[in-house]
């Protein structure tokens, strides 16, 4: 197992930022990758300080890959980073041309937590030919339609202004909007693709059923599981396992 840390400077962020590696040691040549998304205020180091990766990664026979974005919502900043397309773009492109990582759609995963939740879901609904399987745990897929409605304030509101620009109009059905990209998606999302995860006593649960209901409104296949935690870590540890079980059901 190799755990690999790197620095870049992508031209469209135009800062530094690392991703961390876990590749399996059992010497493929193109290994199926999971690329994990962070949340709020967090970094590339969040899943490894969470969950055993070296381990999932020899069991499961695959690379995960976990990027930054600082507190971007994984957008492209209308006054900041293109965080959508490194993460959408840039990132995979480096990654593959220099690790033995394949690049071929059905080996791509997608895992966010959180804001990450939100980016992967964004991801999927952008470019749902690039990507197996996407999971979004506890996941603020709700984001832009709060922000675009008012419903934010204070430090959040200012985040999500950075995030998704001032006109909050033009927000909804936009290219940050999980529900207008869902509308867009109809059709093109394939049955079990998408796996939504949110606990019982997390903020955000009456926000993921919406958009659960939305998805069935506009006949896009998903899954919804639920347990009895919150916005917090015992939900990401009972459920980060059962995702790459839902992942990879051959291993």
């Amino acid at each position: 197992m190799a755990k690999i840390h790197c620095e870049l400077r992508p031209a469209q962020l135009g800062i530094n930022t690392e991703i961390l590696l876990t590749i399996p040691d059992s010497g493929k040549r193109a290994y199926p990758v999971v690329w994990l998304l962070h949340g709020g205020g967090g970094s590339c180091e969040d899943f490894a300080s969470m969950f055993d990766l070296p381990y999932y990664s020899n069991r499961y026979g695959a690379a995960f890959v976990s990027g930054e974005a600082q507190n971007s919502s994984f957008s492209d900043m209308p006054f900041g980073p293109g965080w959508f397309t490194y993460h959408t773009a840039t990132l995979p492109a480096f990654v593959q041309k220099n690790f033995p990582i394949s690049a071929h759609p059905s080996d791509q995963y997608l895992c966010g937590i959180s804001m990450g939740g939100h980016g992967s879901m964004k991801m999927l609904m952008t470019h749902p030919e690039k990507y197996r399987k996407a999971a979004s745990l506890g996941g603020g897929v709700w984001l832009a339609q709060k922000y675009a409605r008012g419903q934010t304030e204070g430090f959040m509101d200012r985040l999500l202004e950075q995030d998704f620009g001032t006109d909050r109009d033009a927000v909804c059905g936009g290219k940050n909007d999980c529900l207008g990209l869902a509308c867009r998606a109809a059709g093109r999302i394939k049955e079990d693709q998408v796996l939504l995860c949110c606990g019982k006593k997390d903020f955000s649960y009456n926000e993921n059923r919406q958009f659960c209901d939305h998805l069935k409104e506009k006949g896009i296949p998903f899954r919804f599981w639920e347990n009895d935690f919150g916005h917090d870590r015992d939900a990401w540890n009972d459920f980060f396992p059962k995702v790459l079980e839902w992942m990879f059901p051959q291993a």
